[in-house]
């Protein structure tokens, strides 16, 4: 019996305001020239930084403000060699945008241990090494490019209102988002947005811009 289920990162953009930080672009760039590092994202990998617990490679990475492939590839093997040791039952699928498919052979299964206990058992060694080896670091690379003026969300999500010619683009701002978002379109704990095009700017505002898959 085999199961599939989706991982997800553990940082999000939400995560990100916790540093405090303002959708102001800066103009520093990482030390190999690879695209503007936003104030957002400077100052919250300045914050990452003073964190124990980070592996050497992990620091590494950071250093000069900046996630080329390479170091996302190395990051990402680590924490395959982390799930896969001493466990082949459980596949990884990394997805664009940073997360992950876990697909399970169910190993774990058999007269003493239900199919339920083995993929919470599969599922905690998922975590553990998550946790360990890729934390905030395949967010960071794709919101540093999807996102370069390091918008914060409900920045973002104005913006993409904006670019669709949405009238709340111009008549909302930071501080009246949320509150229209819960007083005036949530129902029943749903929220019932005005068209298609709001939700799509809700779920993914960055890819309803561009047209990211």
């Amino acid at each position: 019996m085999a199961s599939l289920r989706r991982g997800s990162l553990l940082l999000s953009a939400l995560m990100l305001l916790a540093t405090g930080g303002c959708g102001v672009a800066g103009n520093q760039r990482g030390s190999d020239g690879h695209g503007a590092v936003s104030d957002l994202h400077r100052g919250f990998i300045q914050e990452l930084r003073q964190r124990p617990g980070l592996s050497d490679l992990q620091r590494q990475v950071i250093e000069d403000y900046w996630i080329t492939d390479a170091e996302l590839a190395a990051i990402q093997q680590v924490f395959l060699d982390c799930v896969y040791q001493g466990h082949p039952e459980i596949e990884i699928t990394f997805e664009a945008g940073g997360g992950y498919t876990v697909r399970s052979r169910g190993v774990f299964v058999s007269n003493e241990i239900d199919f339920e206990a083995s993929m919470e058992k599969e599922d905690k060694i998922v975590t553990e090494c998550q946790l360990a080896h890729l934390t905030w670091i395949p967010w960071l690379f794709y919101d540093m490019r999807a996102n370069p003026d390091g918008l914060t969300e409900d920045e973002a999500i104005l913006h993409c209102f904006r670019s669709k010619g949405l009238q709340e683009g111009d008549s909302l701002t930071v501080d009246t988002l949320q509150d229209t978002i819960h007083e005036e379109w949530m129902l029943d704990g749903w929220v019932n947005f005005p068209s298609e095009e709001h939700e799509a700017c809700w779920l993914d505002p960055f890819g309803a811009v561009v047209g990211r898959d």
